[in-house]
């Protein structure tokens, strides 16, 4: 028996990764648009299939915003105590 995945497994299994990792819930209803959404990125003809979905994905489901630390720390004046 092989293990090896169908290229339509590995995009279903890529993306509900992707899903997972940004924290969306993983109910039947998700799945079953993965599922179509999938679908849908194998009928392409002018664009990779996982190009694809990754275009789609935020289109298609709700993902929860990062939050993501300041660039800089905050700047705060003071003194750094030269002698006068």
């Amino acid at each position: 028996m092989s293990t090896a995945l169908t290229f339509g497994e590995e995009l279903l299994s890529r993306l509900m990764a992707y899903l997972e990792g940004s924290d969306v819930v993983i109910t039947s209803a998700v799945t079953n648009r993965a599922l179509a959404l999938v679908q849908l990125a194998l009928q392409q003809q002018d664009i990779e299939p996982f190009t694809f979905l990754m275009e789609q994905v935020s289109r298609q489901f709700t993902l929860p915003e990062l939050a993501l630390p300041p660039l800089t720390p905050l700047i705060n004046r003071g003194s750094i105590s030269y002698r006068k």
